[in-house]
């Protein structure tokens, strides 16, 4: 038998040892012949330093340890690596840490609540919970992810937040500088479905608050509630008017008080020379009319003359939405039988009755001839 090799200097060598052992075997000598370029050598190897020179290589491949997956050249633990979150090349965005393989906002801790600054109108912010982690506080949570929202009051007033027209059954709550929960700063179920609330499902809080640091949680009913949501944040200051009274009124129900003091604010539909009543409040918004009135007809009375003083009556709200006044009235007309005691022969009695705007408002009493001492009853009818 012969055997033709192609004669390739760097393989010389090792093609002598074949022919020998070729001979030792019985068969016949070898027959060397330059290898062509169409005619490569069995034993050559287009690279020329050639397997048998070259150095280690990295296999792309190779096992990573565990609890870590390969990403490019290197291992990583895609449940905490900030470039390779959840992911290879999932980067979180700057300052944020990866947590459990997701990018947690980055208002995720209280220490890190996001600031806000409070305007006469309503503040609205856009936020989402997934990634988010549970940080307390305890006596109102269900352990659903949450993020904060940090404020600060430079004086007494009264605070309101809602989440309507979120994606998904939230729950918000207050908590002061300490971590603790504002008492009664809590709430899942907003029972709105009206004036932007689009299912009772989202949640709003009101309370009135001293000055000083807050924060305002956006959270879950449930540990797997989160996903998108939109709180909107309102507040009127407790010395909006003369006299605040801090208990909100709600439902149907006649008070009876005097007017006392001098003027603090101005009716835009009359001046009002005497110190006000201001007396708040939170709706749902929508169509629905809500009633307030010193007419007799509705339940409630002024004095219009005592001695030689005269008085005249003037109802307004003022919106937290909007941070404007939206009512006004100065004489309610009559059709509503708005005659005040104390030889009153005509109608200068006040009367509001129209859909009240989403969140928090005041009803301001208050009157525009007498500096103080007009008594009234008003009834009030919130819907």
């Amino acid at each position: 038998m012969s055997t033709t090799l192609a004669w390739n200097p760097r393989t010389s060598a090792l093609a002598l040892m074949l022919a020998t052992a070729c001979a030792s075997a019985g068969c016949s000598s070898p027959t060397f012949a330059d290898a062509g370029a169409d005619q490569p050598g069995v034993l050559d190897h287009p690279d020329p330093k050639g397997p048998l020179d070259a150095g280690p290589r990295q296999d792309a491949s190779m096992a990573c340890p565990t609890g870590q997956a390969r990403c490019g050249p290197a291992c990583v633990d895609l449940s905490s690596d900030t470039l390779h979150c959840g992911a290879c090349g999932r980067v979180c965005p700057a300052g944020v840490a990866c947590r459990a393989g997701a990018c947690p906002p980055s208002n995720d801790d209280r220490a890190s609540a996001t600031p806000i600054a409070l305007t006469a109108a309503e503040l609205v912010l856009s936020g989402s919970t997934d990634g988010a982690t549970f940080d307390g506080p305890t006596g109102c949570v269900s352990g659903a992810p949450n993020v904060w929202y940090a404020l600060t009051l430079a004086q007494r007033a009264v605070v309101y937040a809602d989440t309507a027209g979120s994606t998904y059954n939230t729950k918000i709550y207050l908590v002061d500088a300490a971590g603790a929960l504002v008492s009664g700063a809590c709430n899942d179920d907003s029972g709105c479905t009206t004036g932007g609330f689009t299912s009772e499902l989202q949640s709003r809080i009101a309370r009135v608050l001293a000055a000083g640091s807050y924060a305002i949680a956006v959270s879950g009913s449930q540990a797997t509630d989160r996903g998108a949501f939109t709180l909107r944040v309102q507040s009127i200051p407790t010395s909006y008017g003369s006299f605040f009274y801090e208990a909100p009124i709600d439902g149907s129900m006649t008070v009876s008080d005097r007017l006392v003091g001098t003027s603090a604010r101005a009716p835009l539909c009359e001046r009002g020379d005497s110190g006000e009543d201001v007396r708040w409040f939170v709706s749902c918004g929508g169509a629905s009319s809500s009633l307030f009135s010193v007419c007799r007809s509705d339940g409630g009375s002024f004095v219009r003359a005592l001695g030689s003083a005269l008085y005249d009556p003037v109802l307004y709200v003022y919106s937290g939405l909007t941070g404007s006044q939206v009512q006004c009235n100065d004489d309610g007309g009559e059709a509503y039988n708005c005659r005040g005691t104390g030889g009153d022969a005509l109608n200068y009695g006040s009367r509001i009755s129209a859909p009240m705007p989403r969140g928090l408002s005041a009803l301001v009493v208050d009157e525009r001839l007498t500096r103080n001492g007009m008594n009234y009853t008003l009834h009030y009818e919130l819907r």
